[in-house]
């Protein structure tokens, strides 16, 4: 009898458990939603997190497409970190709209295909405003009857400044009928003295145009009007264009005081103006027209003026309307076209250009072994490089910033420590002209040669080493490492596999194919261990960034090197720490709305009270049985 009744009790505390455990697991799960966190990439689900302003934040992916335009009344942040989240217009409507004294910020996030008379993303109607866009895509905008494709700012009628912060970010495709393709920003008018701040970092600007069509359409991507300044650095502005005046940048309209520009460690691309402008008459300015402006190692090449006489153009480069300074020192000026002069005013010196223009005289002092490509050659943007012998390198006059006004990006006077692309500045005696700083590089093999193998050597003069193990060459016949000799400038955060990277250093690597090969990168490090890893930089500008691998395919020589094998591509390295997702983190990712501990003792709970009822029941059982 008593065998009977245990056996009786067991099998019902295991149906209880069992029954409990598949009610609890199979419900049906949804993922725990912090206040401001989007879980499902709605509109529906978008406006009720924006509602009210604060941090917005998503553990989803997808594309939201906006039935009518946003608008932004209290302080909001939007960040997309860790998740690929694409805010767009559906060609129809403006993406946002931003009340006057409000601070409005984007990160990791996609803007596109915003449409409307003008500032088709981001519209600021009067001032007071505080916009930051950091890591993100602000593409094919399009203002149809207007100003600013992208963005429209305009300080009146409230009287207040406008602050807008760009860091690393890309602003691509996008256009407008009037000024600036992608910016339009106005600190004022005529006799006003209340000023608007642009400013912008590590970012590109590319394919953005204002009406081919329109002599009055300037300024391919960024419209400057009245008391503005603007501070660009490490920035790169490709094939903008422009019907009237001004490729890339234009500043115009500017009593005193005067719209400011300072600009250092950029690049200037195949930018071009004057479309509109017939054979008879005078095109100006392929890639900048400014009235008051400091530019410092900078690069221009191949920007030129469309249309107009070639005899009579104004400034296939530069075109400076005022009466206001414009300096020019250590830049360099190549192959820019369709004008007698590059430079049509200004007072530079120590510029390496094509027809001295630039320096102020008719002398010729052209840049030497200068690669016409604009080229992946390292950090977020692009370069034109510098070769082995240019006549640019080490031949600053002085590596110094010139700044007038305002500037939060850098001081007038102060050193100038990285270059374009984040590299070390100076490497070698003095600093490189242009924006591009030709560091120590290591070139093992013969491109034009056999297959490499086995181990290949990068020996610097720092006394660090990187190795490249060949497993399968594949037509892979050089390998070229530069070592940058400071932080990345993107070593901001983890990668989708997580990963803090380690500062100080990274190295830019290159073959003379691209991809197909087979691998092994040893990186060194003096505190390497089992949570260090070898973490690649995909190049992917304004999205998540850097790979530090999950360790499947990583080894380390305690306190000396790590490695990592299975590489098919070139990129740029540096090493990191891999942190790990948390169980917690696990399970939420795969839908589950309870942590699992809360789970499991819900789950007990049930099966104890399920345990009791069944009990009871075998006791009454037992007790009738036992009944004469």
């Amino acid at each position: 009898m008593k065998l009977q009744l245990f056996q009786r009790t067991s099998t019902i505390f295991a149906l209880s458990f069992l029954l409990v455990f598949v009610w609890m697991w199979g419900l049906p799960h949804q993922q725990a939603q912090a206040a401001g966190q989007i879980t499902t990439c709605t509109e529906a689900a978008f406006d009720a997190a924006l509602s009210g302003g604060g941090a917005i934040t998503f553990a989803c992916d997808g594309t939201i497409t906006f039935s009518g335009q946003k608008n932004i009344s209290a302080d909001t942040t939007i960040d997309a970190s860790g998740q690929d989240v694409v805010l767009d217009g559906g060609g129809s409507v403006r993406l946002f709209t931003v009340d006057p004294g409000v601070s409005f910020s984007l990160n990791h996030v996609t803007l596109q295909n915003g449409n409307t008379t003008s500032g088709a993303a981001i519209q600021i109607i009067q001032g007071g405003v505080d916009l930051t866009i950091e890591n993100s895509r602000v593409l094919s905008n399009t203002a149809t009857n207007g100003d600013g494709g992208a963005i429209f700012a305009d300080v009146i009628p409230s009287g207040d400044p406008i602050t807008i912060t760009i860091k690393q970010s890309i602003f691509e495709n996008n256009q407008a009928t009037g000024g600036g393709g992608a910016i339009f920003l106005d600190g004022g008018e005529a006799g006003e003295t209340v000023g608007a701040l642009l400013e912008i970092s590590d970012s590109a600007f590319r394919n953005n145009q204002v009406d081919l069509a329109s002599t009055s359409a300037r300024g391919g991507a960024i419209y400057a009007n009245y008391h503005v300044t603007v501070n660009i650095e490490g920035s790169v502005f490709d094939h903008n264009q422009a019907g009237g005046a001004a490729g890339a940048i234009l500043s115009y309209n500017s009593p005193d005081p005067p719209n400011q520009f300072n600009l250092a460690n950029n690049t200037f691309s195949n930018n071009s103006a004057g479309h509109a402008v017939g054979s008879g008459n005078r095109a100006s300015a392929g890639a900048m027209l400014l009235t008051n402006a400091n530019l410092v190692h900078n690069t221009f090449y191949g920007n030129s003026l469309a249309g107009g006489n070639p005899s009579i153009n104004r400034g296939s480069v530069l075109y400076w309307a005022g009466t206001h300074t414009i300096t020019l020192r250590d830049n360099i000026f190549h192959g820019n076209t369709n004008s007698p002069r590059e430079c049509q005013g200004g007072s530079g010196s120590d510029n390496l250009t094509d027809d001295g223009s630039c320096n102020g005289t008719t002398i010729p002092n052209s840049v030497t072994n200068f690669d016409s490509t604009l080229g992946e050659n390292g950090g977020p943007t692009k370069t034109h490089a510098l070769q082995s012998s240019s006549n640019a390198l080490d031949a600053s006059s002085s590596c110094t910033y010139v700044s007038t006004g305002t500037n939060n990006l850098f001081s007038n006077g102060v050193a100038i420590t990285r270059d374009q692309r984040g590299a070390a500045r100076p490497y070698g005696s003095d600093c490189d002209k242009g924006a591009f700083e030709l560091n120590e590089t290591i070139t093992q093999g013969n491109c034009s040669g056999p297959d490499l193998s086995g181990n290949q050597v990068f020996a610097f003069s720092s006394g660090e080493t990187l190795t490249v193990t060949i497993g399968t060459a594949n037509g892979l016949h050089c390998i070229t490492v530069e070592q940058m000799n400071a932080n990345h400038l993107m070593a901001t955060g983890p990668g989708p596999n997580g990963g803090t990277l380690h500062t100080g250093n990274w190295w830019h690597i290159t073959g003379n194919i691209t991809d197909s090969f087979n691998i092994s990168i040893t990186l060194p490090y003096n505190n390497a261990d089992n949570q260090s890893r070898v973490c690649k930089y995909p190049g992917n500008l304004g999205k998540y960034g850097w790979d530090c691998d999950d360790g499947t395919d990583t080894t380390y020589a305690a306190n000396t090197s790590v490695s990592r094998s299975e590489i098919t591509s070139f990129s740029d390295w540096a090493v990191g720490d891999y942190t790990g997702p948390t169980a917690v983190s696990l399970v939420q990712f795969a839908g589950h709305s309870n942590p699992p501990i809360a789970r499991i003792v819900l789950t007990i709970k049930l099966s104890i009270v399920l345990l009791g009822v069944g009990l009871i029941v075998l006791w009454r059982i037992h007790k009738q049985e036992r009944a004469p």
